[in-house]
């Protein structure tokens, strides 16, 4: 699932495209715009009987995970993201940078730039540190086993 108008987003797709092709696999695409498709998306790929989805960490699945989660759950589509409130509340999993380090390194640059460090002199930075989180309650719920992932998860949600 990701926002078509999103150039970040349709490149992950184009992206995962390109793998799904190696390996065998196919990638149906779900656009979505604003909140109120959310639903709907998720219908149409439960009636698709897909086996799994990705969100994509954008607008407006940022500002609606609680309610994407469960009707992901809601329609039994195991789900992974970025977002850890995805998981958290229907998702499968979620793989992804540490949300709370990553609004540090956030006060961090907002702290320099109001010292007078201009923002084009700033260093680009990228996540450090992924963290794996695995909902077990959701995969009860799925009826799926989760096999030795759980050993690498940060965090396992029962």
């Amino acid at each position: 699932m990701f926002q078509p108008d999103n150039p970040t987003s349709v490149k992950s797709l184009a992206q995962a495209e390109q793998v799904a092709s190696r390996l065998g696999l196919i990638i149906r695409a779900s656009p979505v715009r604003g909140d109120d498709e959310i639903e709907a998306a998720i219908a149409d790929l439960s009636r698709e009987g897909v086996d799994g989805v990705d969100i994509e960490p954008v607008l407006p699945f940022t500002s609606y995970p609680e309610e994407t989660g469960e009707l992901l759950l809601k329609y039994r589509i195991p789900a992974i993201s970025e977002l850890r409130r995805i998981a958290e509340h229907g998702g499968l999993l979620s793989y992804g940078p540490n949300a709370f380090d990553a609004m540090r390194r956030l006060a961090y640059f907002v702290d320099r730039i109001l010292k007078g460090t201009k923002p084009a002199d700033l260093p680009v930075e990228q996540a450090t540190r992924l963290e794996l989180v695995v909902n077990m309650k959701n995969a009860a719920v799925l009826g799926l086993t989760i096999p030795s992932i759980l050993a690498r998860a940060a965090e396992v949600i029962e």
